[in-house]
């Protein structure tokens, strides 16, 4: 079943906010009610990051993907490459917590309210949109 939003992270030395990141990140999409899955792409942190990510080891929502480090460039290509056969929509942000999923700076990123979530199927195609009304 295809999921309706792949968010691309790539994250790089962030051990001391990395869980409380995907956790705010999996509590928003959660209570919007949208199928989703984080593609976290872990580009060769040095420190703490990789033992960090552990605690989202048995939750289907959360791909860690820890890599050899190649920069920011290619590690969210690597991303969107994944993105693409698995969701609907792609988004991408970093994993420092500067853009909260719950801003409303969010909201129109995604093209969505989470005051109104309405997914509408078309049914001469199988792509999908999400929209608020």
């Amino acid at each position: 079943m295809t999921i309706d939003l792949a968010v691309v992270m790539p994250v790089y030395n962030e051990e001391e906010c990395i869980v409380k990141v995907l956790k705010s990140w999996i509590s928003t999409l959660t209570a919007l009610g949208m199928r989703f899955q984080i593609i976290v792409l872990n580009d060769g942190s040095s420190d703490g990051t990789q033992q960090a990510l552990n605690v989202f080891d048995h939750d289907n929502r959360i791909d860690v993907i820890n890599k050899a480090n190649s920069g920011h460039g290619p590690t969210i290509l690597m991303g969107y490459k994944k993105s693409v056969e698995l969701a609907e929509w792609t988004f991408q942000c970093d994993s420092d917590n500067e853009m909260k999923p719950d801003s409303s700076e969010i909201e129109p990123m995604l093209g969505i309210s989470t005051r109104r979530l309405m997914r509408r199927s078309f049914p001469d195609s199988s792509r999908r949109t999400l929209w608020c009304g």
